[in-house]
């Protein structure tokens, strides 16, 4: 299969040669073959040739993403002109639950063109592929280059968008079938069947394969805009006397710590730096909010219609470290299984921090920049914009929530 990127992501043409990937069947896996001009702008990264660097996206790079249309399960593919790669394994839009994976990569290249040889083991393609695009960057600051195979129309491009390869909607449909016959049948994946992400998992995998943890990454700040840090990473595990939720972030020690002691509940806790989640049973719009402080304080709210909290300052088991990794912190917090509103099927999770106009909100779930007008404020309880969430991916198929008395006294 021959791809030729002669767009740019928004449908303006290509000003040079167009970067040409070529798919290919190997034993075990998929050839990817890459043929482009080089710019060498920016110059070379930093990270060694052959091996994964994070964050390649920001210099030279031709991209390649596999989707699972109907689960939004999808691998993307980063080769460098420089040798560098990076894979990542993603579930749902921009959330990263396994990233760097090994690649074997050769590239050769002279003054104006570069080639690129990557085989892609068939461990790394979701179940189910069915959709595709490329991509490929280059150029510094005012003079960044965007293009993409199939680009966002240009009725579709509206004043202020900023480019974005995770518009998973403009992929088109792909088939291996094309390179391997039609006999073929992908192999299954074991990193995607024992994946301890949540939506990786079809509901029979779930029966047979129950998570005990789901990992996730807040990538966007609350209007679909990327963060410009290394991402918060929640993590909920199994617990028996409740859900414990992990948290690894960057310590911004902005602003300063509050004034209430660690350990204790804190009312206004969303006023410092904090990471909350939300967790909704969207029939009833009752929800559960924890937020937690990386100084030690914590807030748990019970929440009967949006904004509502009818329950609040519960107490948590909750404990947190700014010393052990310099510069960052992590928590830890047993949310008891009675302070869940019954049949929890959504959740979003959000992360602040920065003083005054400095002053940043993060989303795992963000409100799409096409409905954000102007002079709108970030907004944490937009619940139409939460995603699905079963607390079965962790605990297996056959566990029940324990009744709780707090919700049968709710407005």
């Amino acid at each position: 299969m021959e791809f030729r990127i002669e767009h740019q992501w928004n449908s303006a043409p290509v000003a040079h040669e167009p970067v040409t990937i070529w798919l290919k069947s190997v034993d075990g896996g998929l050839r990817m073959d890459v043929s482009a001009p080089f710019f060498n702008d920016p110059p070379a990264p930093p990270g060694a040739a052959g091996q994964p660097l994070s964050g390649l996206w920001d210099y030279e790079v031709v991209e390649a993403f596999f989707l699972n249309s109907n689960t939004e399960q999808y691998l993307e593919v980063e080769v460098c002109p420089h040798g560098q790669h990076l894979v990542l394994l993603l579930s749902q839009r921009r959330n990263i639950w396994k990233e760097s994976l090994p690649l074997s990569l050769q590239v050769s290249r002279t003054d104006t063109t570069w080639n690129g040889c990557a085989l892609l083991p068939w461990d790394y393609f979701p179940p189910s592929v069915d959709k595709f695009n490329a991509y490929a960057i280059h150029g510094s600051e005012l003079e960044r280059t965007y293009e993409a195979l199939y680009p966002v129309p240009q009725h579709a491009v509206q004043e202020g968008h900023q480019p974005d390869f995770h518009r998973l909607e403009y992929f088109r449909p792909f088939s291996f079938s094309a390179v391997m016959g039609e006999k073929w049948k992908q192999p299954e994946s074991s990193l995607w069947k024992m994946s301890q992400v949540s939506s990786v998992i079809s509901e029979k995998e779930v029966e047979k394969h129950p998570a005990t943890q789901l990992v996730y990454k807040i990538t966007t700040t609350w209007d679909s805009k990327p963060v410009l840090h290394e991402p918060v990473t929640i993590t909920f595990k199994s617990h028996e006397e409740g859900l414990l939720m992990e948290v690894h972030a960057l310590f911004f020690d902005d602003p300063p710590k509050p004034p209430g002691e660690p350990g204790e509940p804190f009312d206004g806790l969303w006023d410092f730096e904090v990471v909350e989640s939300f967790f909704l049973n969207s029939r009833t719009t009752q929800y559960l909010e924890v937020e937690l402080c990386p100084h030690g304080q914590h807030l748990v709210l019970l929440l009967s219609g949006v904004g509502n909290a009818f329950k609040k300052e519960l107490e948590l088991k909750f404990e947190a470290d700014t010393t052990l990794n310099w510069g960052k912190w992590h928590g830890t917090a047993l949310i008891p299984w009675h302070y869940f509103p019954p049949d929890v099927d959504m959740m979003n999770s959000y992360a602040i921090h920065g003083s005054g106009i400095g002053r940043v909100y993060e989303a795992l779930y963000p409100i799409p920049q096409e409905d954000i007008s102007e002079g709108q404020s970030a907004n944490f309880h937009r619940l139409e914009y939460f995603k699905a969430f079963n607390l079965k991916s962790i605990m297996g198929e056959d566990w029940e929530k324990p009744s709780s008395n707090l919700w049968e006294s709710a407005p």
